[in-house]
């Protein structure tokens, strides 16, 4: 009776893989590898091992998961936050890059910078450097024919203002320049100098231009909301209030806004315009910022 038993059982479980490749083939897609149901299909019905011993195997496994980890993750950069302006420090060999700092202060470091001026030390004593067998050294002469000049008494090199404020509004250089990233020390190439500065469209003026601008306080949007008056600001809020209320009328009771002629000579402008002119016979206030009072 066992044996039976057995027998039926093996009998189910090649029909079962039969059954399953079948499907397998139609939907394109199958894991089961047909040798193996071939020869799982001509297995003979007894096996040595009883049903209980079989059970016990363990089940082969045919896929492997590999497991996803990030071992290095890319380390990222905090932005240097809470700046005192009047901490920031002077000398350009100092300087960490704008970018180093958090967005929302760039624009007051910039400007602070703008405002407190080159770095220019025209009564430190400059060191020599042996450039083509002979001594060079910074010629003080040359903060008075490049006023965007600075100079850095730590690195003993040269730098660039503008550049170094504004250089990351302009967008990427073509190239490293010397006078931002690393300074300038050669001082038997005065035209160097001159080469920085370039055309009128170059990297140096695109960026002495937004230094420029950011210094003009009024081009500001945060100085031309302060520039508008307490009578600007009620006459805004006063002749918008008055379309919000036409508006308002016409769609609660579904009627349409347009006419066929609302030209100002037209005897009826229909209801928006008729509806805005009532209200200004009736206030004086609206009478005088609405239509032709309108900026």
């Amino acid at each position: 009776m066992k044996q039976v038993k057995l027998l039926f059982l093996n009998h189910e479980i090649s029909c079962l893989l039969v059954t399953c490749y079948k499907i397998g083939l139609f939907f394109g897609r199958t894991s089961i590898n047909k040798s193996s149901v071939v020869e799982s299909s001509k297995r003979p019905c007894f096996n040595d091992l009883s049903f209980e011993e079989s059970s016990k195997r363990p089940c082969p496994s045919n896929q492997s998961f590999p497991l996803v980890s990030n071992a290095n993750p890319q380390p990222t950069t905090t932005p240097i936050t809470n700046v005192e302006l009047k901490d920031l420090p002077k000398d350009p060999g100092l300087r960490p890059k704008i970018t180093t700092y958090h967005p929302n202060q760039r624009d007051e470091i910039r400007r602070a910078y703008l405002l407190q001026g080159h770095c220019q030390p025209r009564g430190h004593t400059f060191p020599s450097k042996k450039i083509c067998s002979k001594e060079r050294r910074f010629v003080v002469k040359w903060f008075d024919d490049f006023k965007w000049l600075e100079y850095s008494i730590k690195e003993n090199k040269a730098f660039c203002l503008f550049c170094y404020v504004c250089g990351d509004m302009v967008g990427k250089q073509n190239g490293r320049d010397a006078f931002v990233s690393q300074g300038f020390d050669n001082w038997n190439k005065k035209n160097s100098l001159r080469d920085h500065m370039g055309g009128i469209d170059s990297f140096h003026h695109k960026a002495k231009e937004n230094g420029e601008f950011l210094l003009k306080e009024t081009q500001s949007i945060s100085a031309a909301f302060k520039k508008q008056t307490n009578i600007k600001e009620s006459n805004y809020k006063l002749r918008l209030g008055a379309s919000i209320w036409c508006c308002k009328f016409l769609l609660k009771n579904g009627l349409p806004f347009r006419g066929h002629d609302e030209s100002s000579d037209s005897l009826n402008r229909e209801l928006f315009f008729e509806l805005l002119s009532f209200l200004r016979d009736h206030n004086e206030g609206i009478h005088n910022v609405t239509l032709e009072n309108a900026p």
